[in-house]
């Protein structure tokens, strides 16, 4: 708890954290010494990850406006919701704080994404749920059938997905060659 509260004394090993966290999340290879190719990529994948969680923010408080009209338990499953936001809140806090008891030590330690894989498939989830949200809005804009709409969204989603796969092998053969 004090390493959360006293943020002056510790600020430089929670960015310290927060970045090799991100980074080994997204795209950190080997040991942790592999970057993706150029810095920039981050940057990117950050902007993406926010417009992710944003709008998955933003898809919840329209489903919780239109439980006005239906019930709310069949417009979302708050058991799920609970369980996902308690699995990711423990285990990026728990990978957050790991490095922690380390400070007074000579061995500096950075944890890294590893540490909150047990959360993969709920942060994924809550990720796919903003991009699919943004994309699909974003669709329906310039296609009017809601179908194809669909459908054009979810090949720039598996898209996205290819490209940074791509990217990253490329990144990968590219620091050993």
């Amino acid at each position: 708890m004090a390493y959360l509260i006293d943020g002056r004394a510790v600020d430089w090993h929670l960015k310290s954290v927060l970045e090799n966290l991100f980074q080994t999340f997204w795209g950190k290879f080997g040991w942790g010494h592999v970057l993706l190719a150029h810095h920039i990529s981050y940057s990117i994948i950050g902007l993406f990850t926010f417009i992710g969680i944003a709008s998955a923010f933003t898809w919840l408080m329209m489903r919780i406006l239109q439980s006005r009209t239906t019930s709310p338990g069949k417009l979302l499953p708050w058991e799920i919701l609970f369980l996902f936001l308690t699995v990711i809140g423990y285990y990026w806090i728990g990978a957050l704080t790991r490095g922690a008891p380390y400070l007074p030590l000579a061995q500096l330690y950075i944890p890294v994404a590893r540490y909150a894989y047990p959360s993969i498939i709920p942060t994924i989830t809550v990720l796919a749920i903003g991009w699919l949200f943004i994309m699909r809005s974003c669709m329906r804009l310039f296609i009017r059938e809601k179908r194809n709409a669909e459908m054009v969204a979810l090949v720039i989603y598996i898209g996205f997905w290819v490209v940074l796969d791509v990217y990253a092998f490329w990144s990968i053969s590219s620091y050993y060659t």
